[in-house]
């Protein structure tokens, strides 16, 4: 598909005003105001939770489509991206910094950016500002589950920097042990 941006860039607005995204790019402008807000660690997420996020995307698209939520079109290629980006597809296209303000919000709506305008090439759209094609899966919600989602490969490591995990996934949850009463009962 031809380019419409001149000059390699094309204009996406948000409430802050406009800005120039790279034509080439798949995120847009919140991804943008994340890299230029929250340079902390020069860092970017790691690869095993933007792959959990995608999954998660992918499993909200599918349930949205089975609940008629999402035109068929739409759903399945929204599907199709998710599934792109959690095999480790497009793995350039996430440029945020590990350390970020909020709760993860950077990451998410990186992931929500990249996923939206694959699936608009999928639908041989051109890229463009992607809010209505990211239903319902806000960070409060989506980076959390991120947590409890296995990951792709099977080494197990730390969300925000290629550190070993200190968590011991095969490990219990401790028990909790009763408190003596005060009153000698």
């Amino acid at each position: 598909m031809e380019n419409p941006c001149p000059h390699g860039f094309r204009i996406e607005h948000d409430l802050l005003g406009e800005r120039e995204i790279p034509s080439e790019a798949y995120w847009g402008i919140h991804t943008l105001r994340a890299q230029e807000n929250f340079p902390l660690s020069k860092q970017p997420v790691h690869p095993e939770l933007i792959k959990a996020l995608a999954a998660v995307k992918q499993a909200c698209a599918l349930t949205h489509l089975k609940l008629g939520a999402l035109p068929e079109d739409i759903g399945n290629a929204i599907v199709q991206a998710a599934a792109e980006v959690a095999s480790g597809a497009l793995a350039d296209q996430f440029p945020v910094d590990a350390l970020q303000g909020g709760a993860g919000t950077s990451a998410n709506m990186n992931v929500n950016e990249v996923i939206a305008n694959r699936a608009l090439e999928i639908l041989e759209s051109p890229k463009a500002l992607t809010t209505t094609y990211t239903q319902t899966t806000m960070s409060t919600l989506a980076n959390p589950l991120t947590m409890y989602t296995p990951p792709p490969s099977e080494s197990r490591r730390c969300a925000c920097f290629n550190q070993p995990s200190t968590r011991n996934r095969d490990s219990k949850a401790p028990s909790k042990k009763k408190k003596p009463n005060s009153q000698g009962s």
